[in-house]
């Protein structure tokens, strides 16, 4: 298959340089020093799970146009650039390209289908922790990773792509599941971002810090509870003890563990407050569901990063 990826930070640099040394026909959208730093000295890798490794894909450019009509393109840019890069995927997109976005927050998949127009847009998610600690290299800690994919209605056709392409994630050492409901997937994943992302932001935390206070335990849960019960009046299936497993993974994430929303605010960079805090609320408001603490939380966040 003819592969791509948009955006070579810490999501789109892992997969996309495990893809590139599995030997696939990957190649990546970037921009910047990142684009440079890969071009001249490839894109460097340090992974818990698969060891250090450098690697240069099929191609790398900024023009979409360069790479052409892929057969999967996963979609990796952070959720508030959405309106933008969808641009640079246009040319990258045929009637039965397969578009991935591995993004946070629940609405990506609807965007990127309104946006686009065209290819045939999935529910996606990942779990790893990975980031881009430079220009040009990914970081990648913990023993586990994940993509969860799918989609109702697929033709046939469709689903023997994706099932080939959950095969070839498989071989480069990532674990792919596709689920008949990858939106409650999506879902779960989103109950424990409203709850830790926003707790350990709030309050400067990684996960060790969090734990021994029982307070910020106690608003997890809550967060938590709250998210759960949006999802509910939307009618999202999930799963009774949803938050006891936002819980758990809490718990056994290493001490150093912290969230991607706490280091971009940290960093003075744009962050996902909108993705985790503002999204939630209006969800709920539009629903006629309380959600107090996620309110007060994101209110605290905006003003936090306004200093």
């Amino acid at each position: 298959m003819k592969l791509a990826v948009i955006g070579i930070g810490g999501i789109g640099g892992y997969i996309g340089g495990l893809l590139a040394r599995a030997g696939e026909n990957i190649s990546y959208l970037a921009r910047g020093a990142t684009l440079e730093k890969i071009r001249t000295k490839g894109l460097q890798v340090h992974s818990d799970l698969h060891g250090s490794f450098v690697v240069q894909p099929r191609m790398i450019t900024q023009d979409g146009s360069e790479i052409g009509n892929v057969d999967a393109v996963f979609v990796c840019v952070k959720g508030y650039s959405i309106e933008t890069a969808y641009q640079s995927i246009m040319p990258m997109v045929g009637d039965n390209t397969l578009v991935i976005p591995l993004l946070n927050g629940v609405s990506s998949s609807r965007k990127l289908k309104s946006l686009l127009g065209k290819g045939i847009v999935l529910d996606g998610c990942i779990y790893v922790t990975s980031e881009a600690i430079a220009p040009g290299v990914i970081e990648q800690k913990d023993k586990y990773n994940k993509i969860i994919v799918g989609s109702e209605n697929l033709d046939s056709k469709a689903e023997t792509n994706l099932r080939q392409l959950a095969n070839i994630l498989q071989k480069s050492g990532i674990e792919c599941v596709v689920s008949p409901d990858a939106e409650a997937d999506i879902w779960a994943k989103y109950n424990f971002n409203c709850a830790f992302s926003v707790v350990t932001a709030l309050y400067g935390i990684n996960a060790g810090e969090l734990r021994a206070d029982s307070e910020k335990v106690q608003m997890v849960r809550t967060l938590a509870e709250e998210t759960a019960k949006v999802a509910k009046a939307l009618g999202i299936s999930q799963p009774e003890d949803i938050v006891e497993r936002s819980m758990k993974i809490m718990w056994v994430m290493k001490d150093e563990g912290t969230s991607s929303l706490k280091r971009d605010i940290q960093a003075g960079v744009t962050s996902e407050v909108e993705m985790f805090g503002g999204e939630i609320c209006r969800l709920a408001a539009a629903c006629g569901v309380k959600v107090p603490v996620s309110c007060k939380a994101y209110e605290a966040l905006k003003r936090k990063i306004q200093g």
